[in-house]
């Protein structure tokens, strides 16, 4: 809005201003011609210098109006004085003509009364839309800058309270910051705290939405965190198949255990009956051996090994049998 106003002033306002105020003057010196020429005599140098100079400077008069014609378009509250300006302007120059024929003609007298009555009248009523020109821009000018300092007022206002939101908010930033910083961090230690003392959870996570580098630092944290208690997870779960193994084991091991056991007493019972049949295998030559001594002793040693030699003669009878009788007898 500022820059649009400023672009307004330069472009258009001091155009216009400066057009109204040389064409004034150039009307007024115009006028001027005209008086220096009824001083002057007609038909010589001076009286046609003077009249091309009322020519030129009418004629500038006329086309710096033009050009602030051109220049307000766009505002038609700085133009409503120009709308009888060809007309004042083609009578004002008739009356001027009309001076120059009369004092060309020797009318000097009559010249000076037109000069002094509606050549002065035409000159003022023109003169009057210069003036007026001028002072509607001046007054344009004027609103225009006030307007501006207006604008300039508001924006300072608004540059002041956006400056002071902003000096709050990063006062509010650097309070506020470190400390949600250290809460974070603080999070982040208790649950290494936890960890470290064997009570930690570690399927718990920390939650954090910061996206600088403290959230960066949780989301490793949680990744860490994770890595280990699938790491647990899996030791765990081989500890139990490692376990599961080991009672496997050890009940193979009492199954073998055991038949082993099973097996060494069928194997001491066999060697048991071995050693038995053995013995009994052998017991006959001995007997016979002391049979063949008692030849040489007494009746009595005869009479009493009587019982094992029909023992001997018998051999449908049980080995149990046969073993305690021997024994009787040996005794």
């Amino acid at each position: 809005m500022v820059k649009k106003r400023l672009d307004t002033f330069i472009t258009n306002y001091i155009p216009a201003t400066s057009a109204t105020l040389n064409g004034d003057r150039d009307l007024y010196q115009a006028r001027v011609a005209e008086i220096e020429y009824l001083l002057s005599r007609p038909n010589s140098e001076r009286a046609s210098a003077l009249i091309a100079e009322f020519e030129a400077n009418a004629q500038q008069a006329y086309e710096r109006m033009g050009i602030y014609a051109e220049l307000m378009q766009n505002y038609p509250e700085l133009t409503t004085q120009l709308a009888g300006f060809e007309t004042l302007y083609n009578d004002w120059k008739q009356e001027a003509e009309r001076v120059f024929e009369l004092h060309q003609r020797g009318d000097t007298a009559e010249a000076l009364n037109l000069l002094d009555g509606s050549s002065l009248d035409r000159f003022n009523t023109l003169r009057d839309i210069y003036d007026v020109s001028g002072m509607n821009i001046e007054t344009a000018t004027y609103q225009a800058e006030a307007a501006v300092v207006d604008r300039i007022q508001v924006q300072q206002t608004s540059t002041i309270i956006v400056a002071l939101i902003i000096f709050i908010a990063a006062t509010l930033i650097a309070l506020l910051g470190p400390l949600m910083m250290s809460r974070a961090i603080r999070q982040i230690t208790g649950r290494i705290k936890e960890i470290t003392e064997g009570d930690g959870d570690l399927t718990a996570r920390i939650e954090s939405s910061r996206r600088d580098e403290i959230g960066d630092l949780a989301q490793q944290f949680n990744a860490f965190i994770k890595r280990i208690d699938d790491t647990l997870q899996s030791v765990s779960s081989s500890t139990v198949s490692l376990q599961h193994a080991s009672t496997e084991i050890a009940k193979g091991s009492q199954e073998l255990a055991a038949r082993t056991e099973q097996a060494a007493a069928n194997l001491q019972q066999t060697s048991a009956s071995m050693e038995k049949s053995q013995r009994w295998s052998t017991t006959p030559p001995i007997l016979l051996s002391k049979l063949i001594n008692w030849r040489f002793q007494p009746a009595t040693w005869l009479s009493r090994a009587y019982t094992p030699c029909t023992v001997l003669s018998r051999p449908w009878i049980p080995l149990t049998t046969l073993r305690l009788k021997s024994a009787a007898s040996l005794a």
